[in-house]
């Protein structure tokens, strides 16, 4: 996961600097946990296998199991924040957004 988002920086920080002359601007929205289907119940997870039981590959399936919560992001707020941004000029590199 974490190689992924860093390729996509990779691929976005020269991408900023290309199109900057154009009068584009370019975020990078950096989302914590939102409550949506997608965590509690719209999931799917393949058959595990046991050699990775205990191992960080297998630990975000905690964060699965509705018992442990929703996560705390507010998805509409969240969305909220990001049209928001369109208007900002120049452009943030990044967005963070939740917790």
């Amino acid at each position: 996961m974490r190689a992924t988002k860093w390729g996509i920086d990779g691929f976005v920080e020269p991408v900023t600097q290309e199109v900057a002359p154009f009068g584009i601007g370019v975020t990078i929205v950096e989302p914590g946990g939102v409550r949506t289907e997608f965590r509690c119940g719209g999931a799917q997870v393949a058959e595990l296998v046991p050699a990775y039981d205990g191992d960080p590959a297998h630990a975000f399936l905690k964060m699965l199991y509705p018992a442990n919560g929703l996560a705390p992001g507010d998805p509409a707020r969240m969305a909220a924040r990001i049209i928001e941004s369109v208007d900002v000029g120049p452009a943030p590199l990044r967005r963070v957004l939740g917790s």
